[in-house]
């Protein structure tokens, strides 16, 4: 009952808002699929130093995740300086400095792009 009153209130948006609405949609179903595949896939990277769980690379392959879908016409080295601050402020969970996750940022700035 309460999805039918959720998708009947969307019927009525403008139609800016409904497309808003849907870019974040996809753009969390991107999200949520990328971080399905680094869970899985960050032991394999050439950057991954043995014993590192996946909690110290996630929040990288989010930054990047995130840096592709909000930006997807920019190229990569045009958000390098912006990314490195926001990683100094955001990094959650990593302890990890900037010149250790760089290269996870950016794998998943590309792979992110590819999916889209």
């Amino acid at each position: 009952m309460h999805e039918y009153h959720t998708v009947h209130k969307q019927m009525h948006l403008p139609q800016s808002d409904r497309q808003a609405l849907a870019l974040d949609i996809q753009m969390k179903l991107v999200a949520d699929q990328e971080d399905a595949y680094w869970s899985i896939q960050f032991t394999n990277e050439p950057y991954y130093i043995a014993g590192r769980g996946y909690d110290q690379y996630q929040p990288a392959y989010a930054l990047g995740c995130r840096a592709a879908l909000e930006y997807p016409d920019a190229r990569f080295r045009d958000l390098v300086l912006d990314l490195e601050m926001q990683w100094g402020e955001q990094r959650t969970t990593s302890l990890l400095p900037w010149r250790e996750v760089h290269d996870a940022v950016k794998r998943a700035w590309e792979h992110a792009n590819l999916q889209m």
